[in-house]
């Protein structure tokens, strides 16, 4: 089994309830297990594009799956949330997983590249991460996560919606 660090995102609709949803989701997956949760936050939108702030947060699994086998059950699972993928990006979604980081691992495939290409200069994603694994090697880089988050220049979080706590008792009051 690998551990997965997965980012979480939703700018439209019920934005938390849609997160929840998605880690229960994630923990359905065949050969996949949820293993802990971040807070999640609300932060502002990256990109040009006006639209509406974002709830983000950071869930760890364990899976046998291989990554772009991971992948195609995420993209499923943002599907049936009503994720419509267009070639503009950083615009508005009703649910966004993103494969932030497995284990020791680089990859870069056509479909795929882990760590994730943008880890460095995103706080929405780092600050949640940091939670979860904040002496995390980040492979290729030699820094750990909690390094990444501290060099991090972008800003763009608001405010903590709901801690780690109290995200794990709104999945577990759903399942």
């Amino acid at each position: 089994m690998s551990l997965y660090a997965l980012g979480l995102g939703s700018n439209l609709g019920e934005r938390i309830q849609t997160l929840v949803h998605a880690v229960i989701e994630l923990d359905q997956v065949s050969q996949t297990e949820v293993q802990s949760v971040s807070s999640l936050y609300e932060t502002e939108p990256v990109g040009l594009l006006p639209q509406p702030n974002y709830i983000n947060g950071a869930v760890l699994i364990l899976s046998d799956l291989q990554p772009e086998e991971l992948l195609r059950e995420i993209q499923a699972i943002e599907i049936r949330f009503g994720r419509i993928r267009t070639r503009r990006r950083w615009g508005p979604r009703t649910l966004d997983i993103d494969i932030l980081l497995i284990e020791s691992m680089s990859i870069h495939t056509k479909r795929l590249t882990v760590p994730h290409p943008q880890l460095f200069f995103r706080r929405f994603a780092l600050l949640p991460l940091a939670e979860l694994v904040p002496d995390w090697v980040i492979p290729g880089s030699g820094t750990t996560v909690t390094t990444a988050l501290a060099d991090c220049p972008e800003s763009g979080i608001i405010q903590c919606v709901l801690t780690q706590h109290q995200f794990l008792q709104r999945v577990r009051e759903v399942q």
